[in-house]
């Protein structure tokens, strides 16, 4: 049964072979490959069948014309070698591009040590890369060693197991009783298995449970193999997983299905130590189906799905399978919904579905079989599915990356045989035949080593110039002097991790991940060291050369690497460290935070109070609120601040410092600090020396850390602050009217929510209530780290919206961030802040909460009214001259008609006149012309006396800002003729209503005049009055304002927030609530 594993399998699919005599043929073969005449004459009589030759030559004793081709062939084979455990009829099932992968693979295994230790076998996915994975590993395994499989993630390694021990064995029609089952590691259950074993075994596990066992037990593993085989599929190596593998210094075989230029620089990889079978030979010659690309133009989940079930319906047969692919699990859920609503059979999948979703046929894993046409993923589908029924993929958003992509289309490439033709749908602009043709192109030219850096680098540096006005010398790579170094002084500083022991060595470690991720290598070994000066704080530092390669960003598709020379600076302090990096680094996944804004405020501590520059981040999110402003004057200090200031927090500012050079003479820079990304910067490169010494100064000063720095300039800006485990307290959704009209609920009204700010259950999970019929919806706050993220599975399941582009309604909360928070520290609870556009925030409230407060009197701004009477905004359906009782609508009329309105006279002829409908800029326009004065007036009721915050307040503050600019000085907001048309009708907005717009005897043109005349004029004071009911009670909001509730400070901000916009365009504001 044993054969050499050294013959040339093309011995067997020789192209003269005709008839061959059996024991002419056994006589020369059986001396070179030491087997049994039989076995050897079957294999070749197998190996020829598949090319369609007569087998007659088993019985035939005619000579071969061509037997001198075989008895060469036979003599040039080396003899002896490994011993195999698998027979020649066993090797004639894998087809002729699996062989020429055995051979070369077999060839390097067998080959001298000294060259490189890893080979590369690339074959695009449904090829039959598992076959040569399944025959390698079976034939090697044997008294030599134990060959170890390694995948990287948990699907494929159940997929590969079942693949190696007995699929596709039994598919190429072979007894799979004498294969060996593979024997899963993990690391807690590597050591019993490892000591138990005492036959030659195949071990298989994850790449992340190999980086993850302990280290005696790698060891003990690392002694029984012989072979590592890896099945990458399509993932990109990572340096850790790299890393691992190359500790056990085997024999390594990485087969992976889209080749990657990291591949060669993670692995000890030869030149030539590879065999590729491209995806362009495997769909020409029939192996996979050939992918069609289609596309169709969407805007909204509902109007992809329509189209998508209309291209099947056209395209497909019954029992092919769609996979669609959406990028977020709340897309999935609403696409999921679409198509059940199409009566389509779907099923969804995502890690963050539950249990309790599986109603809705929302899985969290990639069931084996299941009967569902149609399978909606964000990535558990990219791998691991190899079912030929799978014929169309459909991709609403479509992968980042190319190489996923390419991937994905890999799914429905299977099963030529039963249809040769596979369906890529897009959506329109995606662009996927191009990056398919790409692919292929890439693909076929197998460039799977790249140029050695080292090489470049010679060539760079290897060399005298004259440049720049020098004559220069050659960079001497292996002795780098430092003082030859120029360091920019731009720095990120960032705490240091409470665990760094030995923060250089994590650095640097850092860098050389960083260096792994990318085309880079480094240059010459770093350079340590540590600066002191009396006086001055002690500072590690070390620099690092790196030769970087990056793609040209002035081209889109095609490809031409930049490369450059850079350094890597770090300089180290007690509890800081200041960082260069020159390419990126993960500071904040291994443990470093940025320092807050009010420590890096102290880096001006020695300036002169000018500042020349700043750019303003806005905290209120308002419709009319600027998003984003830069300011720069020769001393911003000198300049007025708006009311909108005290919303916008600094995300850059420049001032001028006064900086000690080395030799102690005084000189003024200016200095620029970054708050968002914690980074000081001064203008020029200087020496190492030069660098530490004005490093030191800046630590200094944060060392000293004057948190009220006094420069005016900070006190008139809201503060961002650092909250490393927010806890929330209060939820304001911040979502507009006009977009929650456009969700509608499977009884088909309009989102409608009771209260729309509310109080946390826990630091998690709050509760909405429906209007209609107070129907709970459970909702949840995730803290990623980074940002909040609003989930709500019962809110996406009872509301859709056909015109939203994202995928549900907690996507697009989400997505937008359309919501604010009131949260604190865990570790402070006192200490209250907003959360407001993925930031922590104290906007520095121009409010006074008592009238012995500095700031503007809040009793300034609310007005205290008895409004018990008031039940409605409009009042019930009327034909008559005004509204009715009962109404804020008739009230307002009545008020008016009485002199005053809400405490303040006016002139009872006054000009009133309702601008409400669909259309409208308020709901009420008064202009009195004795007391010159234009007033818009915005009303909002709700049922009961009013509370202490901001749920309905926020819409009808909403609309006033939104509406502000038709109140902006000289009238160029005001279409006059326009309006005297609308005010020329009746008030119809109620069904069965009629009532004069006009409530004061004007005509429409006069009226339009009046409000036209008044804005031109600036002697008219301009006012903003929003008059509510049952919203805010004064007497129960002040006591919670003053005491700073999470309820009271949001109705404060959104105060604030329209005080500010009303006085953007000149005008005052008031508001009318209950006393």
């Amino acid at each position: 049964m044993a054969t050499s594993t050294c013959f040339t399998p093309k011995l067997f699919r020789h192209e003269s072979l005709e008839i061959l005599d059996k024991e002419t043929l056994a006589r020369h073969v059986v001396v070179a490959y030491k087997a049994p005449p039989a076995a050897v004459v079957e294999a070749v009589a197998n190996s020829l069948a598949k090319r369609n030759r007569a087998r007659e030559f088993l019985t035939s004793s005619s000579p071969c014309a061509n037997i001198s081709d075989i008895v060469d062939m036979c003599a040039s084979a080396p003899v002896g070698g490994n011993v195999s455990r698998l027979d020649i009829p066993v090797r004639s099932t894998l087809y002729d591009f699996q062989l020429d992968a055995v051979e070369s693979v077999e060839s390097f295994l067998d080959a001298d040590e000294s060259r490189g230790n890893t080979f590369i076998v690339s074959m695009p996915t449904g090829s039959g890369k598992s076959g040569v994975i399944a025959y390698v590993a079976q034939d090697r395994v044997g008294d030599a060693g134990d060959v170890l499989l390694l995948c990287p993630w948990d699907a494929l390694v159940t997929q590969l197991s079942d693949d190696v021990g007995a699929r596709f064995w039994s598919h190429a029609g072979v007894d799979a009783s004498s294969m060996l089952a593979p024997v899963r590691l993990y690391p807690s259950t590597a050591r019993g298995e490892i000591q138990s074993a005492v036959k030659p075994t195949i071990w298989i596990m994850t790449l992340a449970a190999l980086v993850g066992m302990a280290a005696e037990d790698r060891r003990s593993l690392e002694a029984r193999l012989q072979t590592v085989i890896i099945d990458e599929g399509h993932y990109e190596p990572a340096p850790s997983w790299a890393q691992a593998v190359r500790k056990l210094g085997k024999r390594t075989l990485l087969f992976t299905a889209t080749p990657f230029r990291n591949d060669v620089k993670y692995f000890d990889v030869a030149e030539g130590d590879s065999f590729h079978y491209p995806a362009r030979a495997a769909i020409e010659s029939g192996r996979l189906r050939t992918p069609e690309f289609h596309s169709i133009s969407v805007d909204t989940p509902q109007s992809f799905v329509e189209q998508l079930t209309a291209f099947v319906e056209e395209n497909l047969n019954d029992a092919d399978k769609i996979i669609v692919r959406c990028a977020t699990h709340q897309e999935i859920r609403r696409v999921v919904q679409l198509l059940q609503q199409a009566e389509q059979s779907v099923l969804g999948i995502h890690e963050r579905f539950t249990a309790e979703d599986s109603s809705e046929g929302l899985v969290a894993k990639v069931p084996a079989t299941h009967e569902a046409r149609y399978w909606v993923h964000q990535n558990k589908l990219i791998e691991g599915v190899d079912h030929a029924e799978f014929r169309c993929v459909a991709l609403y958003r479509s992968p980042r990356s190319d190489r996923a992509l390419i991937q994905q289309i890999g799914r429905v490439l299977r099963g030529a045989h039963q249809n040769p033709r596979a369906l890529v749908l897009g959506i329109s602009g995606d662009d996927l035949r191009r990056v398919w043709d790409a692919f292929l192109s890439y693909d076929f030219q197998n460039d799977s080593s790249v140029s050695s850096i080292r090489g470049i680098l010679g060539l760079a540096s290897g060399r005298h110039f004259y440049t720049s006005g020098t004559f220069r010398l050659p960079l001497d790579i292996e002795n780098i002097d430092p003082n030859e170094l120029r360091v920019p002084r731009s720095f990120t500083v960032h705490e240091l991790p409470a665990s760094a022991t030995d923060p250089i060595s994590l650095l640097l470690q850092m860098l050389d991940t960083s260096i792994g991720e990318t085309d880079g290598e480094k240059v010459g070994s770093p350079i340590v060291g540590e600066w002191t000066r009396p006086e001055s704080p002690t500072i590690a530092w070390v620099a690092q050369l790196v030769y970087v390669s990056e793609q040209s960003p002035i081209l889109a598709r095609s490809s031409f690497y930049d490369s450059s020379l850079k350094l890597v600076f770090f300089a180290v302090t007690g509890s800081r460290v200041y960082a260069q990096p020159a390419v990126r680094l993960d500071f904040v996944g291994n443990g470093f935070r940025t320092v807050s804004p009010d420590v890096l405020r102290s880096a001006f501590a020695d300036s002169n109070g000018t500042f020349t520059s700043v750019s303003l981040k806005n905290t209120d999110l308002s419709s009319t609120a600027e998003r984003t402003r830069t300011q720069t004057a020769v001393s911003l200090s000198d300049l007025a601040p708006d009311l909108g200031d005290y919303f916008k927090s600094p995300s850059t500012i420049t001032g001028t410092v006064n900086n000690v050079a080395l030799d102690g003479e005084k000189y003024g820079s200016l200095r620029y600090v970054g708050f968002s990304k914690s980074r000081i910067r001064e203008h020029g490169r200087v020496s190492i020396d030069e660098c530490l010494n004005w490093l030191a100064q800046i630590e200094a000063a944060l060392l000293a850390h004057v948190t009220n720095v006094d420069h005016s300039i900070f006190s008139r800006y809201a503060e961002i602050v650092s909250c490393g485990d927010p806890v929330a307290q209060n939820f304001l959704l911040d979502l507009d009217a006009a977009t929650m009209e456009e969700y509608v609920g499977t009884d088909g009204m309009a989102l409608n929510l009771t209260d729309i700010c509310v109080d946390l259950v826990s630091d998690s999970s709050l509760k909405l209530f429906r209007m209609s019929d107070n129907e709970e919806f459970e909702c949840s706050l995730t803290w990623s780290g980074r940002r909040y993220e609003f989930t709500s599975g019962k809110l996406d399941s009872e509301f859709s919206s056909p015109v939203s582009r994202y995928g549900s309604l907690s996507a697009e909360i989400s997505d937008r961030q359309a919501f604010r928070l009131i949260v604190h520290d865990r570790h402070s609870p006192d200490e209250l802040m907003q959360y407001v556009d993925a930031q922590f925030v104290r906007p520095r409230s121009s409010m006074a909460l008592s009238s012995n407060g500095s700031g503007v009197v809040l009793d300034g701004l609310l007005a205290g009214a008895a409004l018990s009477a008031v039940t409605s905004e409009k009042g019930g359906a009327v034909v008559a001259s005004t509204w009715t009782q009962g109404s804020m609508f008739r009230l307002i009329c009545e008020e008016i008609k009485a002199g005053t309105l809400f405490g303040e006279r006016v002139s009872a002829d006054s000009l009133v006149v309702c601008d409400d409908d669909s259309g409208e800029t308020a709901d009420f326009y008064v202009v009195d012309v004795t007391n010159r004065k234009l007033i818009a007036i915005h009303a909002k009721v709700k049922a009961g006396s009013g509370g202490r915050g901001a749920s309905g307040l926020h819409d009808v503050a909403a609309q006033a800002q939104k509406h502000l600019g038709t109140m902006r000085p000289g009238g160029r907001g005001f279409d006059r003729k326009k309006m005297a048309a609308r005010w020329k009708k009746r008030w119809t907005l109620l069904e069965g209503s009629e009532v004069p717009r006009i409530q004061s005897g004007h005509d429409a043109a006069t009226a339009a005049a009046l409000v036209w005349n008044a804005l031109r004029d600036p002697s008219y004071e301009r006012e903003v009055l929003i008059a509510t009911a049952g919203i805010l009670n004064k007497n129960k909001f002040m006591p919670s304002a003053r005491r700073g509730t999470p309820q009271a400070l949001q109705a404060l901000y959104l105060i604030q927030s329209v005080w500010a916009s009303a006085g953007a365009v000149g005008a005052r504001l008031r508001i009318v609530v209950n006393e």
